[in-house]
């Protein structure tokens, strides 16, 4: 079976590092953000500096049938899938459209939540999986500026401690990284936060765990 890494939401901070973090370690790519340009910009580097094959999905992950096709797509081939989409706002709540608060919910937590439904099933078919989520620190400590994304990163963890438990059952490793600093692109923090996301991969089954707090 191919080890395939599928990033979702896939950004020039923690999501490239990241998936150069498994492309070093012998695993093809399927990177997946909304920006065509951005994407491509990213293949090109990640298959330049690590010889491995890069495919590029345009994706809006507030288009939820879009993941569900991702899935479909190469749910078969998915050793790793890594959500790392975040709707970054600094907006008042009162000053925020009611579409707009609903399209960062649907970004933040049903995008992350409908990745773990569609990305199962194959993943317990094949006996394995793992499934990665970008936390933040706003879920241990929100803010009103930046209220959704607080929401969202609460979310997150929430999610991955009750379903924790239920998938690993299956043999299906679902685990965060709480990050707890403003990680810029290029940056040893971005490579830490990559290692982060690897030793949990790479955690023996008898001692999994659900959360690793990159401080």
């Amino acid at each position: 079976m191919s080890n395939l890494y599928v990033g979702i939401g896939i950004g020039a901070g923690i999501g490239v590092s990241t998936a150069e973090k498994f492309a070093r370690a012998g695993y093809d790519l399927v990177i997946a953000a909304r920006k065509e340009s951005s994407l491509q910009h990213f293949a090109k580097r990640l298959s330049r500096d690590t010889g491995r094959k890069v495919d590029c999905v345009s994706l809006d992950v507030s288009n939820l049938s879009s993941i569900e096709q991702l899935a479909d797509r190469y749910g078969a081939e998915t050793a790793v899938v890594h959500y790392n989409a975040a709707a970054i706002h600094n907006v008042s709540l009162f000053d925020a459209a009611a579409d707009s608060l609903e399209r960062d919910m649907t970004v933040d937590i049903t995008g992350a939540l409908v990745t773990i439904k569609a990305l199962t099933p194959f993943m317990e078919r094949n006996g394995r999986g793992t499934i990665l989520l970008t936390g933040g620190g706003f879920a241990l400590y929100p803010t009103a500026k930046f209220l959704t994304l607080s929401i969202g990163k609460a979310g997150i963890r929430n999610m991955t401690e009750a379903l924790f438990p239920m998938l690993a059952e299956k043999g299906i490793h679902l685990a965060t990284v709480t990050v707890m600093k403003v990680v810029a692109a290029g940056t040893q923090d971005a490579a830490e936060a990559a290692n982060a996301f690897w030793d949990l991969y790479n955690q023996p089954k008898e001692s999994w765990t659900w959360e690793y707090k990159f401080l």
